[in-house]
């Protein structure tokens, strides 16, 4: 066998474009043939709607007309431009005239027998105690308790009030009277210990009314000493409080005058 005549013929340039121009064009009608179709639309309804344009009475008796036709309640409803418009628009209407007619007043009769019965009736079923004043026991004596006024003591005093209360003091402090036409109110005074018992800040809360009984409250303050403290952790804190000076009061000596000479 001669092996040079197995081998393929190749294609020639002419050849292969008949055969991609056979295929395209088959590819073409395939699509036409098979392909989705574009329907026509339905005709569009003409628009009935017109303008007319009056000039005279006769343009405007014929737009007159023309609008009664097309109006869409002719038929339904009532219309004066229907076929029902006389019968139901132009109907006349009746003529009523009541006559004039009046009647006399009549009184009820008034039985004078029954007067009263009524109120009598309430009274009879409705009886109220009688309202009395002064039926009503004495309350029973009470005696005031008559306590006789607790004397003034005769010297100055102090009282010691908050946290402070529970550390004394190491040293009583030393008060004085103080001369006065009245009363001196209580000084009160706010005062800072540290943990040695040394006072750290004395300020004053509320004045006695006198200048000196306050200033020497303050220093009084300043120099007390109370207890030391220690707390159960072994740490050292302050203490706040109040001391309270309850002052006592010595009448003012009068001067004797110089006698005027005669």
């Amino acid at each position: 066998m001669n092996g040079r005549a197995l081998e393929p013929i190749p294609w020639s340039r002419r050849r292969w474009l008949g055969m991609v121009t056979s295929l395209v064009v088959a590819q073409v009608c395939f699509i036409i043939f098979v392909g989705e179709r574009i329907l026509p639309g339905p005709p569009r309804s003409p628009f009935s709607t017109a303008v007319h344009l009056v000039l005279d009475d006769s343009s405007r008796q014929q737009l007159a007309m023309q609008t009664g036709v097309s109006d869409p309640t002719l038929f339904a409803l009532p219309s004066l431009r229907g076929f029902s418009g006389p019968a139901w628009m132009t109907s006349p209407s009746p003529e009523f005239r009541p006559p004039d007619w009046t009647n006399a007043p009549h009184w009820l009769p008034l039985a004078e027998s029954s007067l009263g019965h009524t109120f009598e009736q309430y009274i009879s079923t409705n009886q109220h105690p009688r309202l009395q004043l002064a039926n009503k026991p004495l309350p029973p004596p009470r005696a005031e308790p008559n306590f006789p006024n607790e004397p003034l003591p005769p010297f100055s005093r102090y009282r010691i009030e908050g946290d402070l209360a529970n550390r004394p003091l190491l040293k009583p402090l030393e008060l004085r009277s103080w001369e006065y036409t009245d009363l001196l109110s209580n000084t009160m005074v706010q005062a800072v210990v540290d943990a040695d018992g040394r006072t750290l800040s004395a300020r004053l809360i509320s004045s006695s009314g006198d200048a000196k009984a306050d200033a020497f409250a303050l220093k009084t303050t300043t120099g007390a000493r109370f207890q030391p403290r220690i707390d159960s952790e072994g740490s050292k804190g302050l203490t706040w409080g109040r001391l309270a000076f309850l002052w006592h009061t010595l009448p003012i000596p009068v001067m004797n005058l110089p006698t005027a000479a005669p």
